[in-house]
């Protein structure tokens, strides 16, 4: 069981960060954790991808907002998914 996410590009929208990327799930995978690179996370998006339907929406298991715990480091988001979906995921902060 595998999931991976990327990030894909960076965006400033006013004074937030915009950092957006993908993640896949394969081998019965369900989830994981994305590492949004922010260290204030104070929303996120995901969104499924592919040609076939999934019975149900990602899901984000956390408390918003979200701020990283060392002062070096960076937010990680828990989501849960249906098994071998992916998608894309888009992260709001500082």
């Amino acid at each position: 069981m595998a999931f991976t996410s990327t990030l894909v590009g960076v965006s400033t929208w006013g004074n937030k960060n915009i950092k957006y990327g993908t993640f896949t799930n394969d081998g019965g995978s369900s989830g994981g954790d994305i590492d949004t690179h922010l260290t204030l996370l104070e929303g996120m998006t995901l969104q499924y991808t592919g040609a076939s339907a999934v019975a149900d929406d990602p899901a984000i298991s956390e408390v918003f907002p979200i701020r990283a715990t060392e002062p070096s480091g960076t937010v990680e988001a828990t989501i849960v998914t249906t098994a071998n979906a992916s998608g894309n995921w888009r992260a709001i902060g500082l």
